[in-house]
């Protein structure tokens, strides 16, 4: 078996330096690095260790979370879907109470495959691997898990795909814009039960994610040693932020939520949405319209979730589900790419 943490590199295609490129480690399915060229400077813009073996010690950085991303109370729960049922039981791993992120070894820990032919995928088409085949312009791997039944006490055996493709950016019009685009990371998750007694139908709860720590503020020309011992990329004033950008007091953030999601003191939630303007104590925290990123900076960060407000713009055109009866050789379920 190769090195889990060996990085695999790809990038835009066309260039001597191409203004997007990648590093993903199988182990966690951990995206290393997101390297980007802008303005004569070497940009790396995610957050973690220089070297790709710190990733064992490092728990959620920029890997994906499964089987269920984020936070599920301890002990044993019951799903129903079509009327089928079933149970599983959630295991403790941030406190006795709380299961966080699938559980104490999710798949942030597990070794994923990566496909040498993209035509010996599973959970993709004929028709979708012939389209990502097709664009010289593009770039893109797929890896591959499979995640026994009863797996961190979830039900099923469950297989799973994930694409990771690079797109150029669609060409604008550069008369009208004052920046332009350097390309786009597409990320698709599929998963599958499998192994399924004749006859049989089974159901489990699955919520797949990349858990990103970004950091938008310096490029990789400026160093400092952190006190674990390992290079980071920041500069005077940035911060380094598990779960969230890393930012300069100068920096604004900007996006439409009217309601946060209420938290219990272990951040478990209570089931209800409340008025941003009411969360944290109405301290203003969570009003994200034009303010700084570092004012009003909550104590523990941002580690929370927010109800956006609807975009009349933005059509979903990719299901997140796919029926067995639809799921055809000439079937392309996603335009993203």
């Amino acid at each position: 078996m190769s090195d889990p943490y060996t990085p695999i590199l790809f990038s835009l295609p066309g260039s001597v330096t191409p203004t997007l490129a990648i590093e993903v480690l199988p182990h966690g399915l951990t995206i290393h690095k997101v390297i980007v060229q802008v303005n004569g400077k070497t940009h790396d813009i995610v957050i973690g260790p220089e070297d790709p073996k710190d990733h064992s010690t490092i728990k959620y950085m920029n890997t994906i979370i499964g089987r269920y991303a984020n936070r599920v109370p301890v002990g044993k729960h019951v799903v129903e879907k079509n009327g089928i049922t079933t149970s599983f039981e959630a295991l403790g791993n941030e406190s006795p109470k709380v299961s966080l992120h699938g559980g104490p070894e999710g798949f942030d820990r597990r070794i994923w495959q990566k496909f040498t032919r993209l035509d010996d995928v599973k959970l993709f088409t004929k028709a979708e691997i012939q389209s990502i085949a097709a664009r010289t312009d593009a770039s893109a791997v797929i890896f591959s898990l499979t995640s026994p039944d009863g797996d961190q006490g979830y039900s099923g055996t469950l297989y799973l795909e994930t694409l990771v493709v690079l797109v150029p950016p669609v060409k604008p019009d550069l008369s009208t814009v004052s920046r332009h685009e350097l390309g786009s990371i597409v990320i698709v998750y599929r998963a599958k039960l499998v192994d399924l007694p004749e006859g049989q139908k089974e159901v489990t709860p699955i919520n797949l994610t990349q858990h990103w720590g970004f950091n938008l503020d310096v490029s990789m020309q400026d160093w400092r040693r952190n006190t674990q011992g390992f290079e980071s990329r920041f500069d005077y004033r940035g911060k380094l932020r598990l779960h969230c950008f890393s930012y300069s007091q100068v920096s604004n953030v900007a996006y439409q939520a009217s309601h946060i999601a209420e938290l219990q003191p272990n951040s478990l939630p209570t089931g209800r949405c409340i008025p941003v303007a009411e969360a944290d104590n109405s301290s203003g925290a969570h009003i994200h319209d034009t303010k700084r990123i570092g004012d009003l900076f909550p104590g523990a960060g941002y580690d929370d979730y927010y109800l956006l407000s609807p975009r009349s713009d933005l059509k979903l055109v990719s299901p997140h589900r796919i029926p067995i009866s639809e799921f055809s050789d000439s079937l392309i379920s996603s335009k993203t790419y």
